[in-house]
């Protein structure tokens, strides 16, 4: 064992947090626990923590990471060489970036690899010094999202495989072979792979086996029917001949063929008890096995390698992340809040080594993501310092989205984190297809009983009471039991329920008797409303747009990089929220002074030690009031000269750290309403300005979207915008680009320098985009391989002619992309250049007519005769064949003219709306879904959509003010409702539609509560561009193709 050294450690809580620090480092949640004997130690987790241990846990050291990741692994080889890896959460939508650390002298120097290299990772093995594996989410770059040294990590391999979701936890036989486990009931074994003739060897191959193979009844673990699909594999570990692999829901696999076949193990522990439980980690000496997870007041451990098993009780509520066995005896565990517990007797008993907290002051419990109430968390937990969590109770549906969103539940927790919460966590018992989110709670209900044995609302009661005794909150913040919104009443009620159980002890008793938690009582419930408050009601106003003295802004401000963890998009947050209490009543003439009036708030249990000053300096809050004033002058449309010639000069005299918020809320601001004109220069000035600044590649992105879209170019020509006149920047920062490349396969794209952007053409249509994804690599390759962002590129290489340079790209691209959207997009981008029989997508067609429809719903023109329709399929769910769809698409050079026909059974009839408005509410109506992409760049759209009532919505690239002129008529019968519209094409383009011109398209049909419907997979109720399929323009007779089989 090393000696004894300080110097560079600094001791937990020996030194308090600057004012300007909101890194909350003691409470960070702690992810992985490695020992290298029994005396040293160390810990990982959120913030970039790393802690360090001489003497068995009894006091830590932390030592410097120089990252704020969620650190997810750590694993020492000898004393001094150690690895971690873990992962950043990017902005918008971006996935996620990988972090890998390595050190050679015990951790007191940290240095990082491949920065902005690779995925998000979660586990990192080494088998010996020289051969380690590490592992995390798929990526369109690396879709197996797996990696392989055998050099001690100077360099790393790619493990080729299909794309997959997030592997979570692998153990290893050898250099050749092993087990992963991941996200969504992902199952991988991996082994040597056998060449083909006249072809070198590839090391290792992934085989992914997409779901477990169940028993033919389907009987699910822990009592839940159905299929395994929506629960996290969290862990695995081979012993010897046998390997068990533990996941979310009381879920234990075990295999005896290396991972080729799994059953359920047989425990003798009760199912009511195992679907309160959710399995994060294991760790086994020799038969030996320890099982963690939530809520950690429990530990699973079996003596026999799993063929039996006990309940030992930790002491302590809070759910963890890792556990760790040196021997037979003497283990460690950590988890949320800081916690680190150890035990010395092979977890008969455990002592808590740290924590930073016991319980949450504040819960907040909501439905969706745009639901989360991330000022809460900034106004409560970073601003005051109270230990405040978050639950959200649905979860996206894996049966349906799109790759990566198994990612969500880990970019919910990091978004609360950055708000000053705790942590955040998903439920994932109840998948929340996008069709549903409109419907009423019968609805609802009715789809998640389906999961859940015809017992939904229970079972949802069971896990808001178990997590109400897990955090044990004084005061909820929830979604209004009134609400006309089915899924917010449905929560509300919920809650209001769970809240009363969780104070009985004979509800679920099972949580107090085997689980060790205890029944617990809330003192107040509030609610959130998106409705407009009622005079009289008992409410409490929260100004989110007043400066907090320890953020050093607005809770507004504050929460905006939270928010871009939930959201695909700018949307700014809001400047004010009512909260209602609903228990206790108050007495007529009470009022709501602060949410947590009335509670006891002590450090260490419901509060963290900082000091809290209410006075604001006053350089900072006049540079607040500057950056505050330059926002508001950016929403001033009516005099555009005068705006953009005092923003600059604003922004100017703005302090770094400010101004780059500034613009980039400006930018995205004008971004929403549609003034891209305006918009481009701000995002201009960010790039300027701020090259190394991580929103600077956003606006990169947005940027070579803009400069290539053919849909915002026409818009240009029909002056929809307002004129913006260039500005300039009057300072200007350093671009540091990663220079380390030690990534053997993958597309990486030079890094530009960090000069300012040529002004002399980065505005001109389509010939700047080259520069911006020059600058835009300096962020790394996740940036620039980014699939959407590629489309973009060669789209406008396209438009300038350069048809051999894109087609050369897109063959590049094809090779290195997995199977998928992304990779028929490309093929079909290459057949439109030498167009054979065989069709990489589904292919739709528009024939020349002569003479124009008369629109009436009813289908009995020429040009639709001898038509033949396009058969929509299921995309989600099971309907095509109760609620048939059919479309059709003829044009002439003024029109496209479209005709739908969308079956349904008898006694679904909506009558027509007279008059129709624009833009209508069209969610808990059948409806359908036009997006046209003229110049294939599969980023920016135009959307245009049409409901059974004949009432019409549109927008272009997200602008929602965009009003295109169009025709719609509606014929509606018992059995279905039909549809004959007409677009001018000159609202759509300016370029004359020519013999096989050709546009990306799809047709979407949503049924709420029942399904979707498309012409081209995958497709869903939000748009997936990267599903569209080709729409080809025939002016005479169509050759016969065939599709690509």
């Amino acid at each position: 064992m090393r000696s004894f050294v300080c110097a560079l450690i600094i001791c937990i809580g020996a030194a308090p947090i600057a004012a300007s620090d909101l890194r909350h480092l003691e409470d960070a949640t702690l992810r992985s626990v490695y020992f290298i004997d029994r005396q040293e130690g160390w810990v990982v987790g959120d913030e970039g923590v790393i802690l360090h241990t001489l003497n068995g846990g009894r006091t830590w050291g932390r030592q410097a990471s120089g990252t704020r990741a969620s650190l997810r692994s750590v694993q020492f080889l000898t004393q001094d060489v150690g690895w971690v890896v873990g992962r950043e959460e990017l902005a918008y939508g971006m996935g996620s970036a990988g972090v890998v650390l390595f050190t050679r002298d015990g951790g007191l120097t940290w240095k990082q690899q491949m920065p902005g290299t690779l995925p998000g990772l979660n586990q990192i093995r080494f088998i010996d010094l020289k051969t380690g594996f590490m592992y995390g989410d798929g990526s369109a770059q690396f879709p197996f999202g797996a990696f392989k040294t055998t050099d001690s990590g100077q360099s790393w391999e790619p493990i080729p495989g299909p794309r997959t979701t997030s592997w979570l936890g692998g153990d290893f036989y050898d250099g050749t072979s092993g087990v992963m486990v991941g996200a969504w009931s992902r199952l991988a074994t991996l082994r040597k792979a056998t060449p083909k003739p006249g072809h070198a060897p590839r090391l290792l191959t992934g085989v992914w086996l997409s779901h477990m193979l169940l028993p033919k009844d389907r009987t699910a673990v822990a009592d839940h029917a159905g299929s395994l699909s929506g629960r996290d594999l969290m862990a695995v570990q081979i012993l010897g001949k046998k390997t068990l692999a533990v996941g979310q829901g009381g879920l234990i696999l075990t295999s005896v063929s290396g991972g080729s076949a799994w059953d359920f193990a047989k425990t003798n522990v009760p199912t009511d008890v195992l679907a309160n439980l959710d399995f994060h980690a294991l760790s086994a000496v020799r038969d030996n096995v320890w099982v963690v997870g939530r809520p950690g007041s429990a530990v699973l451990h079996s003596t026999d390698a799993g063929r039996t098993w006990s309940l030992q009780k930790t002491g302590q509520n809070l759910p963890l992340h890792g556990v760790f066995f040196f021997d037979a005896k003497q283990g460690w565990a950590v988890g949320d809040a800081g916690t680190i517990l150890q035990t010395t007797d092979a977890g008969k008993s455990w002592t808590t080594l740290h924590r930073a907290g016991t319980r949450a002051a504040l819960m907040t419990i909501h439905s969706l993501n745009k639901d989360t109430p991330l000022d809460t968390h900034v106004n409560l937990g970073a601003a005051e310092g109270s230990l405040t969590m978050s639950l959200r109770i649905t979860a996206p549906d894996a049966s349906t989205v799109a790759w990566g969103r198994d990612q969500d539940a880990r970019r919910y927790a990091a978004a609360l984190r950055l708000s000053g919460a705790l942590t955040g966590e998903t439920l994932w018992h109840f998948p929340m297809p996008q069709h549903l989110e409109g419907c009423d709670k019968q609805t609802i209900l009715a789809h998640w009983n389906e999961l859940h044995a015809k017992r939904a609302e229970e079972e949802l009661i069971r896990q808001l009471v178990l997590t109400l005794r897990i955090w044990r909150p004084s005061v909820i913040v929830s979604e209004p039991p009134q609400s006309k919104v089915g899924l917010s009443s449905l929560v509300g009620e919920a809650v209001q329920e769970g809240v009363r159980r969780a104070a009985d002890a004979k509800a679920f008793p099972e949580q107090l008797s085997e689980l060790g938690l205890e029944a617990w009582s809330v003192t107040k419930v509030f609610s959130t409303s998106r409705e407009r408050k009622r005079p009289g009601d008992p409410t409490l106003t929260q100004d989110n747009t007043e400066p907090r003295a320890r953020l050093q802004m607005s809770a507004r401000d504050y929460g905006l990089v939270a928010d871009s963890l939930v959201k695909n998009r700018y949307t700014p947050l809001r400047a004010e929220r009512d909260y209602l209490q609903i228990t206790p009543l108050l007495k007529n003439g009470e009022s709501v002074r602060h949410l947590l009036a009335g509670v006891t708030l002590k450090v260490r249990e419901t509060q963290r030690q900082i000091p809290l000053d209410d006075k604001i300096d006053a350089k900072l809050h006049q540079a607040l009031a500057g950056r505050r004033t330059a926002i508001e002058m950016a929403d001033n449309l009516a005099d555009p000269a005068r705006t953009m010639a005092l923003l600059p000069i604003a922004l100017d005299k703005l302090p770094d750290e400010h101004a780059a918020f500034a613009a980039f809320v400006i930018a995205s601001r004008y971004a929403e309403r549609g003034q891209w004109y305006f918009a481009q220069e701000f995002y201009l000035y960010l790039a300027d300005r701020f090259p190394a600044h991580p929103l600077s590649a956003h606006a990169y992105r947005w940027l070579i979207r803009l400069n290539t879209s053919g849909e915002a170019k026409r818009r240009h020509e029909l002056k929809h915008f307002k004129v913006a006149e260039p500005i300039t920047v009057a300072k200007k920062d350093g671009l540091t680009a990663p220079k380390e490349k030690i990534i053997k396969v993958g597309h990486v794209e030079r890094a530009a320098t960090a000069s300012i952007l040529e002004r002399s053409g980065i505005r001109d249509w389509n010939k700047g985009a080259p520069q911006l994804m020059k600058r835009l690599a300096g962020y790394g390759p996740i940036w620039s391989f980014d699939p959407a962002t590629q489309f973009c590129l060669q789209a406008g290489k396209r438009r300038l002619g350069d048809i051999g340079v894109s087609n050369d790209a897109l063959n590049r691209f094809r090779k290195l992309a997995p199977t998928g959207p992304w990779h028929d997009a490309a093929n079909a981008e290459l057949w439109l250049t030498e167009r054979g029989p065989n069709v990489p997508r589904r292919l739709a067609r528009a024939r020349y007519t002569e003479a124009r429809p008369f629109l009436d719903g009813k289908f009995d023109d020429p040009c639709w005769q001898k038509l033949t329709p396009l058969i929509l399929d299921n995309a989600v769910g099971a309907t095509a064949k109760e609620f048939a769809s059919e479309a059709m698409f003829a044009f002439d050079q003024e029109f496209l003219y479209i005709a739908l026909k969308c079956a349904h059974p008898v006694g679904r009839r909506v009558a027509p709306v007279k008059p129709r408005s624009r833009d209508a509410e069209l969610e808990p109506f059948d409806r359908v879904s036009l997006l046209f992409d003229l110049d294939r760049d599969y980023a920016t759209y135009h959307h245009l959509e049409v409901d059974q009532r004949g009432c019409v919505r549109d927008c272009c690239w997200g602008d929602k003010n965009w009003n295109p002129r169009w025709f719609v008529a509606v014929h509606g019968t018992e059995t279905c409702w039909q549809v004959e519209a007409a677009i001018p094409l000159g609202e759509l383009s300016s370029e004359r539609i020519a013999q096989n011109s050709a546009w990306a398209f799809n047709i979407v049909r949503t049924i709420p509560g029942r399904g979707v419907q498309a012409w081209s997979l995958p497709a869903d109720v939000e748009p997936r561009p990267e599903g569209m399929s080709l729409l080809l323009f025939q002016m005479g007779k169509a050759p016969s193709m065939r599709r690509e089989p």
